[in-house]
């Protein structure tokens, strides 16, 4: 296997798993489970924001894994996660901060990623050999 074919199942492989983490982090928000609604609480925001988040998490989950739109869904979970970020620093919750950081350094892996395949003189993914 050439590096590019590599590369591009490597790509294949992150945007999987990221868009089933924010799939499956979306879920119980739009859900409303009690866990969910008592931390939003605790950080001051409503259900309805939760369930704006949850909602985000799961469209853009799915979006990362449409090469085209994967990009924009990736910006907008980005601002997710810098919410997030600055959630849990305001709130001084240390243990729960470098996660948003990680998933902002995996989804500018992701658009990098994205815009090289698309990048001019590159082949489409379906004609690579």
């Amino acid at each position: 296997m050439n590096k590019r074919g590599l590369a591009d199942k490597s790509l294949w492989v992150l945007s999987v798993l990221v868009a089933l983490a924010f799939i499956l982090s979306g879920v119980p928000k739009i859900a409303a489970m009690s866990d969910w609604i008592l931390k939003f609480a605790d950080w001051g925001y409503s259900v309805w924001f939760m369930r704006l988040v949850g909602a985000t998490e799961i469209a853009c989950g799915l979006l990362l894994l449409v090469p085209r739109s994967a990009p924009w869904a990736a910006g907008l979970l980005g601002l997710v996660m810098l919410g997030a970020a600055y959630t849990h620093l305001a709130r001084n919750e240390w243990s729960q901060f470098p996660r948003p950081l990680l998933f902002l350094l995996l989804l500018a892996l992701i658009v990098r990623g994205r815009r090289k395949a698309r990048a001019p003189g590159a082949a489409p993914l379906a004609e690579r050999p």
